[in-house]
């Protein structure tokens, strides 16, 4: 432990009395301060990349709000992308092709750190790029930093974020081999995504709109954002379809105690659903893509005990089992895949079994038209019967 801390440029009395602090925990992807507080992935990832001099920085779209802030502020260059490493190491990846000389990493709301070139440190010996999730890293930073600016850790959290403060929290709801959430026993990994499809606009390449004196929206590069967008004014169809986004959301969200009553000021769609409202609560809607699981993320401006209960509280209101505002999404969208849709199923040419194909649909299940001469109507169970495809045809 003491040489890897000599790399990171401390002399080797500072390296041992670090290394005093930080063995043991090699694996832990958070770190304590003196007091018994936490400190979480963002601002450790944050610290890291004040520690290192990066100048680029990739991270989730899901990463504290604040902490984006604070890089930016900073003169970092702060890419935002899609949830998961891969997407942090191939927008590492485009900016070390676009400038080869620039000091690159990433992070994970979970802690790993990713470093995406060589870096030479103060001492002259190089630390070596790392494009993998790293927990080891951003803690010795953390403390490095702290002993280079001869402050406590607590200090040096406090005199570092202070203007950035806010809290962050997670919470699921599932229906897995190991648990079910009361009231999601009908959930399933495809229903995640087809959820998101409702409260998604049809052009992909919008990543963000706002609601201020019209719609204005910005769209995404290589699927990420990077701050510096130019912010566009909706066409009249783009803001009919945003504002009636907006509604649908409003209509469970705006039932969690914290933002009844307050306006969405803008979404994001990068991964899942990000909702921003006026009082500066981030609400962050994201299902799973390969198991039964969703998830909200949630974030609040300020660290008052009062702020540390109305975060709980969100996360509490939405996944309450049974009642909570995620299982009532998942449960009104599940009733309405079995709700008996009216599809006309063209006639064979030849005796045998019928062709149900998305192109003969003419019925849906808010209204049942004059069937044609030449089709029969079958009810049956939207659920059970088609695939996720016809499922995004049938609504459409």
């Amino acid at each position: 432990m003491p040489a890897l801390l000599a790399q990171l440029g401390m002399n080797t009395q500072t390296a041992d009395l670090a290394a005093d602090f930080i063995i043991g925990k090699e694996r832990v992807k958070s770190i304590g301060d003196e007091n018994g507080n936490f400190l979480y992935g963002d601002k450790l990832g944050a610290l890291t990349a004040l520690f290192l001099g990066l100048d680029f920085i990739a991270t989730p779209i899901s990463a504290n709000t604040q902490m984006v802030k604070f890089m930016r502020d900073k003169g970092v260059r702060v890419a935002q992308t899609d949830i998961g490493s891969p997407y942090i190491v191939e927008a590492m990846l485009e900016e070390g092709w676009a400038r080869p000389d620039g000091k690159r990493g990433g992070f994970e709301v979970n802690g790993g750190f990713l470093l995406g070139s060589d870096l030479k440190m103060a001492n002259g010996t190089v630390l070596k790029a790392l494009p993998t999730r790293d927990s080891v890293l951003p803690m010795l930073s953390a403390m490095l930093l702290a002993i280079r600016e001869n402050k406590s850790l607590s200090q040096l959290i406090k005199d570092t974020f202070t203007g950035y403060e806010s809290y962050t929290l997670a919470g699921l709801v599932e229906h897995t081999k190991d648990n079910t959430t009361p009231g999601c026993e009908g959930y399933t990994p495809e229903i995640g995504p087809a959820i998101i499809e409702t409260f998604s606009l049809e052009d992909e390449n919008i990543a963000e709109v706002q609601f201020n004196k019209g719609v204005t929206y910005i769209t995404s590069t290589n699927g990420r954002i990077y701050g510096n967008e130019e912010r566009k004014l909706a066409n009249a169809e783009l803001t009919q379809e945003a504002n009636s986004v907006k509604e649908k959301l409003t209509s469970y969200l705006g039932n969690i105690a914290s933002v009844k009553g307050i306006e969405i000021f803008g979404i994001n769609f990068l991964s899942g659903v990000r909702v921003f409202f006026n009082n500066s609560t981030i609400i962050h809607l994201r299902p799973s893509g390969n198991s039964a699981q969703f998830r909200v993320y949630t974030e609040v401006k300020g660290e008052s005990e009062e702020k540390k209960r109305e975060i709980n509280e969100i996360i509490e209101e939405a996944t309450r089992p049974n009642t909570g505002i995620l299982v009532q999404i998942i449960q009104n969208f599940i009733k309405e895949l079995n709700e008996p849709l009216k599809v006309e199923i063209q006639q064979p040419s030849s005796p045998g079994a019928f062709s149900a194909s998305p192109e003969y649909v003419r019925m849906s299940s808010s209204g049942v038209e004059e069937a044609v001469s030449d089709a029969v109507l079958q009810e049956f169970p939207l659920s059970e019967k088609i695939g996720q495809e016809e499922i995004k045809q049938l609504r459409e």
